[in-house]
């Protein structure tokens, strides 16, 4: 999977877990579910900060082979 292909399924998701939250009524379950989108961003954040430091390591190990 391309990294446009993978950014439009980070943003559906993102668009479906809006869409259930705006759906659900006032409570415990919609303040678990707004703080589930926001752990899902902040997964998100951290796995395409781990791709990039990979793609720099595989870079320079290129360059040294």
């Amino acid at each position: 999977m391309d990294k446009i292909s993978e950014i439009s399924k980070i943003e559906e998701i993102d668009a479906n877990l809006s869409v259930i939250i705006e759906g659900l009524p006032e409570g415990k379950l919609k303040e678990f579910a707004e703080r589930t989108k926001k752990d899902f961003h902040s997964l998100m954040d951290v796995l395409l900060d781990i791709e990039e430091k990979l793609e720099g390591i595989v870079k320079k190990l290129k360059e040294v082979i």
